[in-house]
């Protein structure tokens, strides 16, 4: 995620730059497409243009549950992670507990099946996963 998020800075100051010396970009074309440095994704893109910059910070690394029974660790934040939905509001820091029951959702491939975890669940879990928590959390905490 370091490597990433330098990656991405750095593409932010390339395209102030760009603009500075009066050059008309399209974002699109313009921005590293190397899939071993960086991962794009439709939210991120615009805020290169914004200008926004982006912290690595180790906090953000936690345990999440990639596919059944087996859990890694994973970057939560909300600037580098896509559609993340209400996660916020479930898991919304590594302090705060709360258990989900996931199960089998819309367009599910897979068998009816439920599962409950206590760390943040991947969509794919469960086939296209719909999660219930035991707790809502607000922003103010």
């Amino acid at each position: 995620m370091e490597a990433m998020i330098g990656c991405y800075n750095s593409e932010v100051q390339r395209f102030k730059e760009a603009l500075d010396r009066g050059l008309s970009l399209n974002i699109n074309d313009f921005i590293e497409k190397d899939e071993t440095k960086i991962s794009w994704s439709s939210s991120l893109v615009p805020k290169v243009e914004k200008g926004i910059l982006a912290k690595f910070n180790p906090d953000k690394i936690v345990i999440g549950v990639y596919r059944p029974f087996s859990k890694q660790f994973i970057y939560y934040d909300k600037m580098m992670n896509h559609r993340i939905g209400q996660m916020p509001q479930i898991f919304p820091n590594i302090t705060a507990f709360n258990q989900v029951i996931s199960i089998t959702g819309r367009g599910a491939t897979k068998e009816f099946s439920a599962l409950i975890t206590d760390e943040i669940p991947d969509l794919e879990m469960i086939s296209k996963g719909q999660c219930f928590p035991m707790n809502l959390y607000e922003e103010n905490g």
